[in-house]
């Protein structure tokens, strides 16, 4: 639907205050994220949208799981998952 190579599913972890997501590759490899670490990060903090057309150009940006996967991110949007009756964000969705 998003036409996009690859996307995650971040969850908030509100008594860690960070974010998970499992890799699809490797279901053992979970990757965290501190609450306002990173893309993912930044918008579970600030409850808003990041649209970046080159993300490497960001310095928000944190290349490190390109690095361990090979993969090359270029253009990525990242958008909050609100609880509509708490205003809380509960996780995010990056593609």
């Amino acid at each position: 639907m998003l036409e996009c190579e690859r996307a995650s599913l971040f969850i908030v972890d509100k008594v860690k205050k960070e974010l998970w997501s499992k890799h699809a590759s490797d279901e053992k490899n979970i990757i965290r994220l501190s609450i306002g670490e990173g893309i993912a990060g930044t918008v579970a903090e600030q409850k808003e949208l990041i649209n970046l057309e080159d993300a490497y150009f960001d310095k928000r940006f944190n290349k490190e799981n390109d690095t361990k996967t090979g993969f090359r991110t270029k253009s990525l949007i990242c958008v909050p998952i609100l609880d509509i009756t708490t205003g809380e964000c509960i996780g995010n969705i990056i593609t």
